[in-house]
Parts: structure tokens; sequence; C-alpha cells
């Protein structure tokens, strides 16, 4: 046990004696607990689970490639704050929570699913494609499709599924192409990738093109898939 100076109090100072801090879990002496009960176990801080906000938040920081520091100074936060957050040890305020998915960029709708997922009600008014609200919209988009041909051209929402195409995009990926998933369906497709030459190239303009609002699949399993093919494989003696 060693000691230390401490402030200086009414003209004196006082010695105080330093006691190094046990790590790990800690148990409360037999005194500050209930004789009928087994001395208690302190749990370790930031062990307890993420909730689903911090969960959410965790999952968008990761994919953008910002340190808990960097998001925070975008907020104009701490990065500890930020890290409470997570874990769930602090909770959101709903002006904290758009500022955090404004400098995240991701979007009015998963802005909605971050605050509902803090427990507060989402702002932004949510309609589908086909209501009376969005018609002029859905015309404006009808217009655009129908002016790209002879060339293709879809409409897909945040998580690549295709809502809309034009005739050109039917006869290139046939008549199903809209309620399929571009990636899934197309971009991953081996078959598209033996019938197009510059089979990267294409692969990863359409996947730069598709919008960076929701997060795409692994970027391994994206990198593997859209290698072109390796062509002669089974005619290779051996």
């Amino acid at each position: 046990m060693g000691g230390r100076l401490y402030d200086e109090l009414g003209g004196q100072l006082r010695h105080v004696p330093t006691v190094p801090f046990p790590r790990g879990p800690c148990r409360f002496p037999a005194r500050e607990s209930p004789p009928t009960k087994a001395a208690a176990i302190l749990p370790i801080i930031g062990s307890e689970p993420a909730g689903p906000f911090g969960t959410r938040l965790r999952h968008w920081r990761q994919h953008r490639g910002f340190s808990q520091l960097t998001l925070a100074g975008k907020v104009g936060s701490t990065g500890r704050h930020i890290s409470f957050l997570e874990t769930g040890r602090s909770r959101p305020s709903p002006q904290m929570v758009l500022w955090l998915a404004d400098a995240l960029g991701v979007g009015l709708r998963e802005s909605n699913e971050m605050l509902n997922a803090a427990g507060l009600p989402a702002p932004y008014p949510r309609a589908d494609l086909d209501s009376t609200d969005l018609a002029p919209y859905r015309a404006a988009i009808d217009r655009m499709l129908h002016a790209h041909e002879p060339y293709p051209a879809i409409v897909i929402d945040g998580h690549w599924n295709v809502v809309l195409a034009n005739r050109a995009s039917a006869a290139l990926f046939g008549a199903g192409v809209v309620g399929g998933n571009f990636v899934r369906d197309w971009l991953t497709n081996p078959a598209a990738a033996g019938a197009i030459v510059n089979w990267p190239e294409v692969a990863w303009a359409g996947l730069g093109r598709s919008g960076p609002a929701a997060p795409p699949p692994r970027p391994g399993t994206l990198r593997r898939r859209a290698a072109p093919p390796r062509r002669g494989r089974r005619n290779r003696p051996g």
C-alpha cells in the first residue's frame, strides 16, 4: 500500500493511502450483503447486451467505416457517448437519432427505423409506390423508363428488389424481372457472368448505381461472385 499527496485543505496537506483497484468482477464484503444471502457480485461495466437501437447504430457505423470517435465528431458528441448508445447504457434523444442518421447517410426510411428502434415516434410519413400520394412521382418514373428504351432500365428499392422495369429489361432479364432481387437473381448469377465478357466491370457498375442506402451483402462474397468465370477448367488435363 502506497500513498500520495492530496489537495491542499485548510492549509494542510493530507496523506491519503492508495489502494490498488482489483481487476475483474468484484465481491461486496459480507457486511454489505444481507446475512441470509451470499456476497453479491458486481457486473463488469460494458458487458450488458446492446438494445435494438444500439445494434442498428453499430451496424451502420461499421458499414460506413467510421470509428466511434469519428462519428461523434460528425454529430458534436463524444466517443464515450456513442459507445454508451451502442451498448444501451444511454438513451438517445429524437434530435440525436436524426443527427446520427444524417451523419450515416441512411435516408428517411432508415431514420424512421432507427427512431422506432430507440422507442421514439417516426416523423416521416410512409406511402406505397402505388398510393395516390405518390401518383405524380410514379408517372414521372414511368416516363423515364419509357424514354430510356431501347436500353434496359429498372427501379430498385433499398434492398435491390426490382419494383419497376421497362420492356427492354423484361426482354433482357426475363418476364419475371419485377419482383426479383437484382443482386441475388442477376448480379451474382453465374449464367450472366459467363455470357458477358467484361462481367466484373458490369457487375460492380450495377452495384454502384444501386445506391448506398442499404448495406450490401458481404464484400468478400460479392467480390467472389462478381469475378469472371474460370473458362476451360474442365478441359484442363490432369
